[in-house]
């Protein structure tokens, strides 16, 4: 399953980890820990967080690891977190003093192994402070970039910043730390990002601007062009900006990452899917990166790599079910429905309480894309009587929607009329909603109005209510396509169902091709049938093509009353298609399966 819902592929072999053979990453992620101070004076307290930073600074693009602040209350308690998170370098230490003199001493830890793997040692006298020390350190340990300061009074300043307990006294620590060095570029950076929190553009540009007058260094100037970005709300200068700071921190995982996202928002996925391949690199046991990876892949067409990388997140995580219901996601988008089924059943099998065995649901959808009904009916029989006996109060609800979404519409209104009479409140609400859309894709407004006010009624939650009145809004009297664009006002999607259901095909295509466009990919997302459905209905199906050769994923585990208004529709769009290219085969066995499962036999 796609955890986190946002979801191609690139030859990028070299970077790809078997799945029999698993590959050490050439830059390491490195957890440095707030050192502890044993000098026995309070003086030196922000020195722990301080000497954590400046190693940070030092060390990012070494080309040996990738650094980052893991500074938390201790280093004992952030230790022991690091290690459950499966970080497997960390560096920490401590400050000491003895007479007038300080030492400075970090380790290295391997902690797959278990031990100390490196040390770095520094001593000095304690006027000269902790930054020559840290600086030592930092080249023992393979650091090129000099330190972000040079002045104790700077980087104290900065310390407090970071762990003031307000904006203002942050903000403040911040303003005494540029004045102290005004070439310092964190503390611009942190006064930045306070601003854009809460809200204040000029206080940003005005932050900015005394930056970029300031000599800072190369790394610090294009952080800082990244905040701009965010200022500008320009997707692609942030790209830009993030591909800037990317070609000076390489090995960047939460930068990799955050490439990756606009590249798939962007829908340029051969780009999502090298970015997240380097940023596996980096991270080869982040199961949630390759989790999205293996689903950015499947964007892409690209189901070999799909399968290798979600078959290595099953090796990560044997005893989970979700590595199996992902790569059975991905080959029910990519069409391949056999498999799909048997991956869905494995991952039942598995773990038959995941995500309330809604499994069976995508397994019965792909035997439903086989032509078999009985069999997907025997498949969603078995979904229904697991959630019987787990005690699911949904059951009748979630059989009347498989019913209306394979063409038996009368028996799918009366059980969901029944059971919207019987249940509580919310969930009353919702099989109301849904009968609502249900009336209004049969051509009965006045009883899908009807639906709508008994929803609104029964809502108990805003969700409900939303849901009630965006019902109430299409089962409105039949209009123009002007006059529901008057109706809808700035609601969008609300007029995009409006133009659908009314069959104003041509004022609704370019408003979902923005609507896709803009809408982040999903293995559930039906919006590009709904758009290559206008493109037909408006004589262009040379377009809708590409649209139609995914398979949305059903989600019948929650409330979706507009499925309906895509399946199986699609079907018959693929027949129209497939008609088209003369693949008259193709375009009959779509055609006689629509017809099957719409009722209109």
């Amino acid at each position: 399953m796609n955890l986190r819902r946002s979801p191609l592929a690139l030859a990028l072999a070299a970077l790809v980890c078997s799945c029999s053979q698993k590959k050490s990453p050439a830059i390491e992620r490195l957890a440095i820990l707030r050192f502890d101070n044993l000098t026995g004076e309070a003086a030196f307290d922000w020195t722990g967080r301080a000497i954590a930073q400046q190693l940070v600074a030092q060390l990012t693009a070494s080309g040996k690891f990738e650094p980052f602040a893991a500074d938390g209350a201790g280093s004992a308690g952030q230790r022991d977190l690091m290690h459950a998170t499966g970080i497997r370098r960390l560096l920490y230490g401590h400050l000491d003093r003895t007479g007038d003199r300080l030492r400075l001493r970090a380790e290295l830890e391997d902690t797959s192994a278990g031990r100390f793997v490196a040390a770095a040692e520094a001593a000095g006298p304690a006027r000269d402070g902790i930054i020559p020390l840290a600086d030592v350190v930092a080249r023992q340990l393979g650091a090129t970039r000099p330190p972000p300061t040079r002045y104790s009074a700077a980087l104290a300043a900065y310390i407090d910043g970071l762990e003031a307990r307000g904006a203002e006294q942050s903000a403040q620590a911040f303003e005494r730390a540029v004045v102290a060095d005004p070439g310092f570029g964190a503390p611009y950076l942190a006064l930045v990002q306070l601003a854009l929190a809460r809200q204040d553009r000029a206080a940003a540009e005005k932050t900015l601007e005394r930056a970029r007058a300031q000599n800072l260094s190369e790394i610090d100037r294009a952080r800082l062009e990244v905040e701009s970005s965010r200022l500008a709300a320009d997707p692609e200068a942030r790209r830009r900006a993030l591909t800037a700071l990317a070609r000076l921190t390489p090995s960047d995982p939460l930068l990799l990452r955050s490439l990756g996202e606009l590249d798939l928002a962007a829908k340029r996925y051969t780009s999502a899917a090298a970015c997240y391949e380097r940023a596996r690199s980096v991270e080869p046991d982040n199961v949630s990166l390759l989790n999205t990876l293996g689903y950015v892949h499947a964007y892409a067409g690209n189901l070999a790599a799909a399968v290798e990388t979600l078959r290595e997140y099953e090796r990560l995580r044997p005893g989970d079910a979700n590595p199996l219901d992902s790569l059975g996601e991905v080959h029910l988008y990519l069409g391949r429905f056999q498999e799909a089924e048997n991956l869905f059943r494995q991952a039942y099998q598995k773990d038959p309480s995941f995500f309330a065995g809604t499994a069976l649901v995508k397994a019965a959808q792909a035997r439903l894309f086989t032509g078999d009904l009985a069999g997907a009916d025997r498949i969603f029989t078995e979904y229904l009587e697991a959630r019987r006996q787990a005690g699911d109060p949904g059951v009748d609800y979630h059989l009347a929607e498989w019913e209306f979404l394979t063409g038996r519409h009368a028996q799918a209104i009366a059980r969901m009329e029944k059971f919207a009479a019987a249940a509580a409140r919310e969930p009353a609400s919702h099989a109301q909603s849904q009968l609502a859309i249900w009336k209004l894709l049969m051509g009965d407004r006045a009883r899908a109005a009807v639906h709508a006010r008994l929803a609104r009624i029964a809502a108990a939650t805003p969700a409900s209510a939303a849901m009630a009145g965006l019902c109430a809004f299409l089962a409105q009297r039949e209009a123009s396509a002007a006059e529901w664009a008057a109706r809808a006002g700035t609601q969008r999607i609300a007029l995009i169902y409006a133009l659908l259901l009314g069959g104003h095909f041509t004022s609704a295509e370019p408003l979902l091709k923005q609507w896709y466009e803009q809408s982040p990919t999903q293995p559930s997302d039906p919006l590009p049938v709904l758009w290559a459905w206008t493109l037909i209905e408006t004589k262009q199906a040379g377009r809708a093509a590409a649209l139609l050769d995914r398979t949305p994923v059903f989600h019948l585990f929650t409330p979706s009353p507009f499925t309906a208004l895509w399946f199986p529709r699609i079907l018959r769009l693929r027949a129209v298609v497939a008609e088209l290219k003369g693949a008259r085969d193709d375009a009959e066995r779509n055609e006689r399966l629509y017809r099957q499962l719409s009722g209109r036999r």
